[in-house]
């Protein structure tokens, strides 16, 4: 028997005991996220041309995913306005094209992950607010476009975090929540490399095959990171 089936068989029983524990309504849940999943997946790859109702597709599964947390983790507050806040960013982006400004607030959804990931003092968020305008103003002086500096701070954020949920899936290995947030936040990078792609694609800095490759993937990798995310609370009473 070879080690790689070793793993395979260990792996599965775990699978299996963990569905059968889920509540009736997680199962419910389960069944929306892969129905929109599906959803989104059949818009982009086989109807380009109904982009609006992509659009509407995907950002109700977004919106779905924040009342999924509030119901379910009532009491993290900081993961409900991660989501809370990741929703205004979308909103920003996908319905108004506003890139700087939706970047902008994706760097306190970062932030807010962080918090409930390290479980600093609130007031700690004056601090941050502080270092990204100093570090923003900086940018600007060097000469650098507003969008390239507010990326590279939300990229910080973004890769602290996948450490963070590095760190917390190897301290509690058999942890479910644990593994949603390492598994949400390595989608979600792999998201952002994605989009980086695909805007690279829109300057003339990639090549189009490639530009249009990257966009499908975006939601591929984004909405799956965020369902795992919004289940991904670090709270033991919820």
């Amino acid at each position: 028997m070879t080690p790689h089936k070793t793993r395979i068989e260990r792996w599965l029983p775990g699978v299996t005991q963990r569905w059968r524990v889920l509540k009736a309504g997680d199962k419910r849940w389960v069944a929306i996220w892969v129905m929109i999943y599906v959803m989104i997946i059949s818009l982009d790859m086989f109807l380009p041309h109904m982009e609006m109702q992509a659009v509407v597709v995907k950002y109700l599964g977004i919106f779905l995913c924040v009342v999924y947390a509030a119901s379910k983790f009532k009491r993290d507050t900081r993961l409900i306005f991660a989501l809370l806040l990741t929703l205004l960013a979308d909103a920003l982006l996908m319905l108004m094209g506003a890139l700087v400004l939706g970047l902008f607030v994706f760097c306190f959804v970062q932030f807010f992950h962080t918090m409930r990931l390290t479980k600093i003092d609130s007031r700690f968020i004056v601090t941050y607010g502080l270092a990204v305008f100093v570090v923003f103003a900086a940018g600007l002086l060097l000469g650098m476009k507003a969008l390239y500096v507010l990326a590279v701070i939300y990229a910080a954020g973004l890769l602290f975090n996948l450490r963070l949920a590095w760190q917390w899936r190897k301290k509690e290995p058999d942890s479910i929540r644990a593994s949603c947030c390492w598994w949400g936040f390595l989608l979600f990078v792999l998201c952002d490399i994605c989009v980086g792609l695909w805007y690279l694609g829109t300057i003339g800095e990639v090549s189009p095959p490639v530009m249009s490759i990257a966009g499908v993937l975006v939601f591929m990798f984004y909405y799956p990171s965020q369902v795992l995310i919004s289940n991904s609370s670090n709270l033991t009473e919820v």
